[in-house]
């Protein structure tokens, strides 16, 4: 019976050994579908949207909010600067004179 459970251990002890050292496969080379992939402009809405929610529920003052909402510019493929406006929650645009309603590319 002692042998009987050695040898059980051994197989388990080399089987773990396997798995720890298999080298991993290589990622798919299918894409990710798009309903799953978030834009960048997607996230800084999310968490302009957070921040809102702080400023209501009175744990962030509205200038602590505007000046958090003044990090979460981004910038497009086109060099483009994007952000949210504070009072209208819509998106501008700089169009290196001053900041534009507009839409951004999604």
């Amino acid at each position: 019976m002692t042998a009987l459970v050695g040898a059980v251990f051994i197989v388990i002890v080399i089987g773990l050994i396997t798995v720890a050292f298999r080298k991993p496969k290589p990622p798919s080379n299918r894409p990710i579908p798009q309903s799953l992939v978030q834009s960048p402009f997607e996230e800084v809405e999310r968490q302009v949207d957070a921040l809102r929610r702080q400023v209501v529920d009175g744990t962030l003052s509205e200038e602590q909010c505007e000046a958090q909402m003044r990090e979460l510019m981004i910038q497009d493929a086109q060099g483009t600067w994007w952000m949210v406006g504070y009072e209208s929650g819509a998106w501008h645009r700089n169009d290196g004179q001053g900041w534009v309603r507009a839409e951004p590319p999604r």
